[in-house]
């Protein structure tokens, strides 16, 4: 069964307008010489705060670790999985 779509109304379609004619202009704007710009900004913010990183020489970092290193359960979690195990839900 497929569900007939409602018309736009015309405030939506004023909207619809406006947004478009808002990615033209943002398109217009984004040009090769403002993106390496921009670039060039990131790499000296990243520079003149790079003191106050600390170095990391040995430590492995991943994405998901299998829960090797997961968090223990705070004393509310810990409470509602008593209640669930004793049939209180």
């Amino acid at each position: 069964m497929v569900k007939k779509i409602a018309k736009e109304s015309l405030k939506t379609k004023k909207i619809r307008k406006r947004l478009e004619d808002r990615c033209v202009v943002w398109d217009r704007l984004a040009t090769d010489d403002l993106r390496r710009k921009k670039v060039e900004e990131i790499k000296e913010r990243i520079y003149r705060f790079s003191f106050q990183r600390k170095l990391i020489k040995h430590k492995k970092f991943a994405l998901f670790d299998e829960n090797t290193n997961s968090k223990e359960l705070s004393e509310k979690v810990s409470m509602i999985c008593r209640r669930i195990e004793k049939g209180f839900f």
